[in-house]
């Protein structure tokens, strides 16, 4: 019985917990640790690298949607400052907020179900979940977005719990404070108002929930008169946004499913596959996610199926079915393409937390197995992620950048940020490969660094490159490749 009890946790104190929680955390991220993958990071370390520069944010070339995530810039410009212009510091804001998130899970389920089991293990979940084991290091916003709202829903908790105004009030400012990394904010509105016009049981005031949404609604109204004064455009957010969807619409729905012209009919059927069966699939059946979305919606189901309800329950399926089938779009219904794993990150905190408060109420020779087949299944999916962004050939790749020296690059505007980052020295001249070029007269060593996947997509997005033409000239010998990256030495 000794045993069962030490197990239990119940002798130690929550800090205590806490602590082991954040070191196993953070042995195992800095242990997984990715970098720099040369996708949407590239972009963010560019609009970093323009502030500290003294440029204009206007004269960033990329998503037009990143310059609207004006936090989580910010915050790599303090850590580039603070720490230098590195990897590493590039991955410091994710990995704090993922951290974070580990902590405020704990939280969370205490304030639920008052066990100290629960919210370790619910924690613990978290600390082994592949996606955010991976995405900690990987300088994206999805992490940093995702447990801003976290905070906010503890908070929104302790308010219904205590009818706190004060603790209401923090929750609306961190709700508010998150799309300022991404835009998951569409998702928690909807299900502050869903909860307002059709209150659960368990919220005894809808005061505080109107002071969350009021603080939301009136961050959007001041954010939208700065832009006013600043850019002389009101609804310079919804501008953006509509730029953006033109530059990438081959991402969103339907254009991930059908190529113009298409009829109604086509569009329905390809609604239908999106969002029955596409996003079914990518939230609960996809292998990164170790069917622990598919475990809580079981286990929501068969609560409801007994007439039980509680609010991390609620958040989990209201906020679940959103993410899948509402509209992204005021013009056209656009559900959310879900493909890619990391964009399910509002839903995995309140799923680890559902799925703790059943696993505590297991013997410990079930318990255990779980855990470690759970751990087990995480370290591969890991290692599934390093194939899936073809680590070992861009840590390859990186190395031979960092030992570039008194070259002029030649790339294209996108992998500019990402040779920024990596060699962010003064003996590296960068020139664009829309740039008139002439070997024969330019007096540095040229290199050419060249992705046709990159490449590709910027061309859907209305660039234009010719590296074609680029490499056929008769300067151009040697070739290094990197997976699709591959390093072309001009001969003198």
């Amino acid at each position: 019985m000794k045993l069962v009890k030490h197990h239990d946790f119940k002798s130690l104190p929550d800090y205590s917990l806490i602590l082991i929680l954040l070191v196993l955390g953070l042995g195992v991220r800095l242990l997984f640790y990715f970098g720099h993958v040369f996708s949407d990071d590239a972009y963010y370390t560019q609009l970093a690298l323009k502030i500290i520069e003294g440029d204009s944010i206007e004269s960033y070339v990329g998503y037009p949607i990143f310059k609207l995530r004006l936090a989580h810039v910010t915050l790599l410009v303090l850590s580039f400052k603070l720490f230098g212009i590195s990897e590493f510091a590039e991955s410091l804001p994710s990995l704090f907020f993922s951290l974070l998130t580990i902590v405020f899970v704990y939280k969370i389920s205490m304030l639920l179900f008052k066990q100290k089991n629960t919210a370790f293990y619910a924690s613990l979940l978290l600390v082994m979940f592949p996606t955010d084991v991976v995405f900690a290091s990987i300088n994206f916003t999805d992490i940093a977005c995702s447990s801003l709202i976290t905070i906010g829903l503890y908070f929104t908790i302790l308010s219904l719990q205590k009818s706190d105004s004060r603790h209401a009030i923090a929750g609306g400012l961190l709700f508010a404070a998150s799309i300022l990394f991404k835009e998951y904010l569409l998702y928690v509105i909807l299900v502050l108002l869903l909860a307002v016009v059709y209150p659960p049981k368990y919220v005894n005031s809808r005061k505080n929930l109107f002071i969350n949404l009021s603080i939301v609604f009136s961050f959007f109204l001041i954010e939208s008169l700065i832009y006013l004064f600043i850019q002389g455009d009101f609804f310079y957010r919804l501008q953006v946004l509509g730029l953006n969807f033109e530059q990438c619409y081959y991402d969103f729905f339907p254009f991930t499913k059908l190529s113009e012209p298409y009829s109604t009919t086509d569009y329905i059927k390809a609604l239908f596959q999106q969002i029955f069966i596409d996003n079914t699939k990518y939230v609960f059946l996809r292998r990164f996610n170790l069917f622990i979305p598919l475990a809580a919606l079981v286990l929501v189901l068969y609560d409801m199926k007994k007439g039980k309800t509680n609010i991390i329950n609620s958040w989990f399926l209201t906020i679940t079915l959103l993410m899948m089938s509402f509209t992204t779009s005021l013009s056209l219904y656009v559900p959310l393409d879900l493909r890619r794993s990391w964009y399910i990150f509002p839903i995995i905190m309140p799923a680890v937390i559902i799925v703790a408060n059943k696993i505590v109420g297991l013997k410990i020779y079930y318990r255990i197995p779980l855990l470690l087949l759970y751990i087990c299944g995480s370290l591969i999916m890991i290692n599934e992620y390093r194939e899936f962004f073809a680590i070992n050939e861009l840590n390859r790749f990186k190395e031979q950048v960092r030992n570039l020296d008194s070259v002029q690059v030649i790339t294209d505007h996108h992998t500019e940020g990402s040779i920024k980052l990596l060699k962010p020295s003064s003996a590296i001249i960068l020139r664009n490969a829309n740039d008139e070029l002439n070997f024969k007269t330019d007096s540095s060593e040229s290199v050419i660094v060249y992705n046709p996947v990159i490449v590709d997509e910027l061309v859907k997005q209305g660039y234009h490159y010719d590296f074609e033409s680029l490499l056929r000239k008769s300067e151009v010998t040697r070739r290094l490749s990197f997976g699709n990256y591959s390093v072309y030495r001009v001969d003198d």
